[in-house]
């Protein structure tokens, strides 16, 4: 009897375990997901706002060398000039920056006797429409050009040919330069001084060859209407086509005026 009742004392606390288990089950299953988990949940990567870009902080230094390029291209466009134009800065470039994104360059001010061995000239750089700055500069120039040079001696009143000369590349800025391009058709000229070997060939030394020589015997047509006459004259002096010069009738030998045609043509008027 004594062991009955023990089994029956303990039994309302075993039915009050069992009961107090079973009633916790749901509340666990109740609790947040965020309690039940152990594992933690990565953080989303932080989102950076892109840098506000300041214009003048990405600004670049203008160099000497991109402003005399940048010159030279504007001097040839202003003056379109037969040959290679070099120049140089006679004094520093003080500098100027410039966004990287470019920078254009504007002729201000020439001198008005144009291109020549030193210069002054003004200019302005921008930056789309916006001014960068006004910058004047003093440069050297020099107008690389290829020209006639003569291979040996020649006397005065010479008919040229190209036997006469060869070709060398000059810088003919200087106002003691008057040298002949090489592009031009010497066979055209004859001198009108001696010229010495080795000298650069100059438009002082030459001048068009006469299509008419004095002491050469030409046709002389005169006409009016219908009627056409045509004797043998000598000219008297030198000539190139449309001038007039003296001819010596020389059937007659009256000297006329008359206009020079062609080589061997001349028209006397009544």
């Amino acid at each position: 009897m004594k062991i009955l009742f023990a089994v029956l004392a303990l039994f309302p606390a075993m039915l009050a375990a069992a009961d107090l288990d079973s009633l916790l089950v749901p509340v666990a299953e109740m609790r947040p997901a965020s309690a039940r988990q152990t594992q933690a949940v990565p953080e989303a990567a932080p989102v950076s706002a892109a840098p506000l870009v300041n214009p003048r902080a990405q600004s670049v230094p203008v160099l000497q060398s991109e402003v005399l390029a940048a010159l030279s291209d504007a001097l040839v466009a202003r003056y379109a000039p037969e040959g290679t134009l070099k120049i140089d800065a006679a004094t520093p470039w003080r500098g100027a920056t410039a966004p990287d994104s470019g920078w254009t360059l504007e002729l201000t001010r020439l001198p008005p006797q144009g291109l020549s061995p030193r210069m002054i000239i003004s200019f302005r750089l921008k930056a789309g429409e916006r001014t960068l700055g006004d910058y004047t500069m003093q440069i050297t120039c020099a107008l690389m050009r290829e020209v006639f040079s003569v291979t040996r001696r020649i006397e005065r009143g010479q008919i040229l040919s190209t036997n006469d000369v060869t070709t060398t590349v000059t810088d003919v800025l200087p106002a003691t330069v008057n040298a002949i391009s090489s592009s031009v058709a010497i066979g055209e000229y004859r001198t009108k001084t001696s010229i010495a070997a080795g000298d650069l060939l100059s438009w002082r030394d030459v001048e068009l060859k006469p299509l008419v020589r004095k002491g050469q015997v030409v046709e002389a047509v005169a006409s009016e209407g219908a009627l056409r006459v045509t004797v043998k004259a000598v000219a008297l002096e030198d000539g190139r086509e449309g001038d007039i010069v003296s001819v010596r009738n020389l059937s007659t030998s009256k000297d006329i005026q008359a206009r020079i045609l062609d080589d061997r043509t001349v028209q006397v008027y009544f």
